[in-house]
């Protein structure tokens, strides 16, 4: 017995130290998300408005899994928007997740996997922040404060809320900086590998994160090149930089650039009128149930309102950060470094033009309206999503600071005391209420019914929404129209633009049919051109009158026969 507790880890032990965290960041991720946890296979995070990207992302997993079973290429589908074939680079199509929950799935389904990454993410991320500020400070309660300030920041609930799981799971961000801080200041090569490696996992999990991170990557570099040029600029380092450019470049850059170039000459350019307003990044989280009641009013006055608005960089943060620079001289080389990246992320989430209080002074034009109008950023990026990279920078100083008056107390009880009291209040502010939750688990038998069917034909969504590519994972059969990310929806659904009944069906614009709508031969023709067998239309996400107006429209203008329906779904048969 006595051999036994001799080989358990002491409480003092790395081992005991990142299972204790590995606990405690989960327990604070299932609070902070509930109630999800109690639909952890049944539903997911998701307001259920039109703007709720949740199922996009259910659909994501099911499309990987179903691409990479059946030897097809996974940026590529007719499953939506059929008969085009569906070039997904500028959807969100997170291949990172669908690789990790090909497992998953088998044993969870679509919903329980997502959740299980999701909580997974929170804890990796959390304790790549403790690691990446270990390794700056080789203080324990600094990689907590720091852990803390960006895992649960204001952008993770806002962006988790409305369904942007591409923009929540960030647990490769952290370790990307602290790999690329290794690369530079230690001589030895397989921290490049590592960081390469990252990069690319960033990469198909969400480019545009991807994009942060290599600013971020960008900034040390500069940064640190002029503090010590002589270990940045060397021949080991030169050896190094060019295996990182190798791996990302040959893994990455080529196979997504072939993707994106089938896109490049029909993508639409839409530069962003999002501008973040400079008085929410200094105000309180606006979905603070206590505090963010002004911040809130303000940010819904905005485009994209708090799901692209939520700036708030959190007060505490903001102290604890700014007190980092009392103690400048310690660790000067560190906070040079992430002073930069705050600044940078500040100014480019400000947007294309200085606001105010929700006053735009259009005269005004800051670096984003430049940089906005780059190629690949002229897709639309949206800048305040760049607050991101100050979240970050902002919580690494603050773990500094933590750091600092450690060294200054000389006791280490003391600090983690301040540590502790700090987190509480970070949590306090950046908590968000209860997460709204979406079901998807409890789907019509009907959808069932058709995936059932053995002949080879397609189904048209009503009015389609992001719902309506997660029936599809139940009923498996393509459909014609779609609802996915970014700016493809706009350019696949422009195929149907001159096709009758068809374009009214799928138009949220369109109020009435146009004469060749109600022309009955017309729009059997096109049903038939488009081997349409089921008109589906969602009760849960129709309001009473749009529901009654489509209904008259298939039911009496088009006379189509009702082929089931229930409290979810209403699905017309066609005459093909």
């Amino acid at each position: 017995m006595s051999k036994i507790f001799a080989r358990a880890p002491k409480l003092t032990s790395p081992v005991f130290i990142w299972t204790f965290l590995a606990l405690i960041f989960l327990l604070a991720a299932i609070w902070l998300t509930w109630p999800l946890v109690k639909f952890w296979n049944l539903g997911i995070v998701g307001d259920g408005t039109a703007t709720d990207d949740g199922p996009f992302f259910l659909w994501n997993l099911w499309w990987f899994k179903k691409a990479i079973l059946s030897w097809q290429d996974p940026f590529f589908t007719n499953f939506v928007y059929y008969p085009a074939r569906v070039n997904l680079t500028l959807h969100t199509p997170t291949l990172t997740s669908g690789f990790t929950s090909l497992l998953l799935q088998k044993c969870l389904g679509l919903a329980g996997s997502l959740n299980v990454l999701l909580l997974a993410s929170i804890v990796a991320t959390a304790l790549g922040m403790v690691a990446l500020v270990r390794y700056l400070t080789r203080s324990w309660w600094a990689g907590v404060v720091a852990a803390v300030a960006f895992t649960f920041s204001p952008f993770f609930f806002a962006h988790l809320r409305t369904g942007h799981y591409n923009l929540v799971m960030l647990w490769p961000f952290p370790l990307i900086v602290l790999f690329f801080l290794k690369s530079l200041r230690e001589r030895v090569a397989w921290p490049a590998l590592v960081f390469a490696l990252l990069v690319l996992i960033q990469s198909y999990l969400d480019n545009q994160i991807a994009l942060f991170a290599a600013l971020a990557v960008l900034i040390i570099f500069i940064v640190e090149m002029v503090h010590s040029p002589k270990t940045v600029l060397s021949y080991r380092q030169a050896a190094k930089y060019l295996l990182m450019v190798v791996l990302v470049g040959g893994l990455f850059v080529l196979p997504y650039l072939a993707a994106v170039n089938g896109f490049w000459h029909h993508r639409l350019l839409s530069p962003t009128y999002n501008n973040g307003d400079a008085q929410i990044i200094f105000g309180a989280n606006p979905l603070n149930p206590w505090w963010g009641k002004n911040n809130l009013l303000l940010t819904e006055r905005l485009i994209g309102a708090y799901r692209e608005n939520t700036i708030s960089l959190g007060r505490v943060v903001l102290f604890f950060s700014g007190l980092s620079m009392l103690f400048i001289r310690r660790r000067l080389r560190e906070k040079l470094v992430f002073l930069s990246i705050a600044l940078v992320g500040l100014v480019l989430a400000l947007g294309p033009n200085l606001q105010v209080g929700g006053h735009v002074f259009a005269e005004i034009k800051l670096p984003f309206y430049y940089l906005g109008r780059l190629p690949l950023l002229d897709l639309g990026v949206v800048p305040t999503r760049f607050i991101l990279l100050t979240q970050l920078a902002l919580a690494i100083l603050a773990g500094l600071s933590i750091a600092d008056l450690e060294d200054f107390l000389g006791r280490r009880w003391l600090a983690g005391l301040v540590a502790l009291s700090s987190c509480v209040v970070i949590l306090l502010g950046s908590y968000s209420g209860a997460m709204p939750v979406r079901e998807v688990a409890n789907s019509s038998p009907l959808l069932v019914k058709i995936g059932a069917e053995p002949s080879y034909f397609t189904v048209l969504p009503v009015l389609p929404g992001p719902g309506d590519v997660y029936d599809q994972t139940i009923h498996r059969k393509k459909i014609v129209s779609g609802s996915l990310g970014r700016r493809i929806h706009d350019y696949y659904q422009g195929q149907y633009a001159g096709v009758a009944g068809i374009k009214y069906l799928i138009n949220y614009k369109a109020t009435f049919p146009a004469p060749d709508d109600l022309d009955r031969e017309k729009v059997y023709a096109a049903f038939a051109d488009y081997y349409i067998k089921y008109i589906v239309l969602d009760k849960t996400t129709k309001d009473l009158e749009t529901q009654q107006r489509m209904k008259k429209y298939l039911s009496g203008d088009l006379g189509l026969p009702v082929w089931g329906e229930d409290s979810l779904l209403v699905v017309y048969e066609t005459r093909q």
